[in-house]
């Protein structure tokens, strides 16, 4: 709880997530605080999953960013536990192609807040979504700046 993690680069987890909360059996992972993280070649950039008995919630990312190249996912969010509240401000997430999609959200107890996130995708091809919340998520806001490709949401779920 609290953990405070500032001026981090982090670099070549093609194996896995570069950075994971992830909360199991009851436990909790609130209110850390990530300034100025840098992600660069993952298979996953921020991986946060809380199990049904768990929660992974209200946790900012505060500048920082996630780009280069091998990523599936550049953020990933899952229940089904809850795993929301969790915002990122003035981030960049720039893979040039994600072979998932650079932000997933899935879970009925499960959203993301990006406030003034640059999301691009200069690969990617245009039938392919940068950014998917599942129908089961709610709740998710996000703004910013978005090139090159679409977001698929269920925007009645999720309007903002």
């Amino acid at each position: 709880e609290s953990v405070i993690v500032s001026n981090v680069f982090i670099y070549y987890f093609l194996g896995g997530p570069a950075l994971s909360l992830v909360a199991k059996n009851a436990g909790g992972v609130p209110f850390g605080n990530f300034q100025n993280v840098r992600i660069r070649h993952a298979k996953t950039g921020i991986f946060l999953s809380a199990d049904e008995t768990s929660f992974v919630n209200t946790n900012s990312f505060l500048g920082g960013g996630i780009s280069g190249g091998a990523f599936e996912s550049g953020i990933y969010a899952e229940g089904p536990g809850s795993c929301n509240d969790n915002k990122f401000y003035g981030m960049f997430i720039e893979p040039p192609d994600t072979t998932l999609t650079h932000v997933y959200v899935t879970g009925s107890k499960t959203n993301i807040r990006l406030h003034d996130v640059r999301l691009e995708a200069t690969d990617k091809s245009l039938d392919r979504p940068i950014v998917i919340v599942d129908d089961s998520s709610y709740g998710n806001v996000m703004d910013g700046m978005l090139g090159h490709t679409h977001v698929q949401a269920n925007l009645n779920r999720n309007p903002g």
